[in-house]
């Protein structure tokens, strides 16, 4: 066999080792991406249904202590009330005792409990939609820069539910939002 011949053999071999190689990039590429395309429409999933769970578990613990404390103001007025028209109603001067007396106090802890319950629980529920949005934004760039646009161009963008507020979405409409917080909903 002639040296020109050893040369293209060689040079054959290397071709095909070298589009082999290339081959095998790029269905480790493939597998790669789909792989990670794979577990963020996983993670984004379980993340909508924790979601859901949080939100109903916020509001479901606020109803339930909301209903606590107004169950324990109402008793406590009745309570008060009863104590106030059996001590003084009777006209003879028992009145002026009120001041140095010991009476029953309301006691604002639970309102407290209530108003820090919500505020933990809005911040959870704030998180895990902070959490969808940067698993969304992680699936965009996953499938809109390259390579990944190679092998991902017909994979279906995630459909992120955000809940606001009608206010929040009035002012995002408008463009503006003027109004100030105000006690009772005001």
């Amino acid at each position: 066999m002639s040296n020109t011949a050893k040369i293209a053999i060689i040079g054959a071999i290397v071709v095909i080792l070298g589009i082999l190689g290339i081959a095998g990039i790029g269905v480790a590429q493939y597998i790669s991406m789909s792989n990670r395309n794979a577990r963020l429409t996983n993670l984004f999933e379980a993340k909508q249904v924790e979601s859901k769970t949080i939100h109903s578990e916020m509001w479901q613990t606020v109803k339930e202590i909301g209903g606590v404390t107004d169950a324990y103001a109402s008793k406590f007025d009745s309570i008060y009330t009863h104590i106030m028209d059996a001590r003084y109603a009777k006209g003879d001067g028992s009145l002026m005792k009120f001041v140095t007396e010991a009476n029953p106090t309301f006691d604002s802890r639970l309102y407290e409990k209530l108003a820090n319950v919500i505020e933990e629980k809005r911040i959870k529920f704030n998180g895990i939609q902070k959490d969808l949005l940067d698993i969304d934004r992680e699936h965009n760039d996953l499938i809109t820069t390259f390579p990944g646009t190679l092998f991902l161009s017909g994979a279906p963008r995630f459909k992120v539910q955000i809940v606001t507020s009608t206010r929040t979405e009035k002012a995002f409409e408008s463009g503006k939002d003027d109004e100030t917080f105000q006690m009772n909903g005001r």
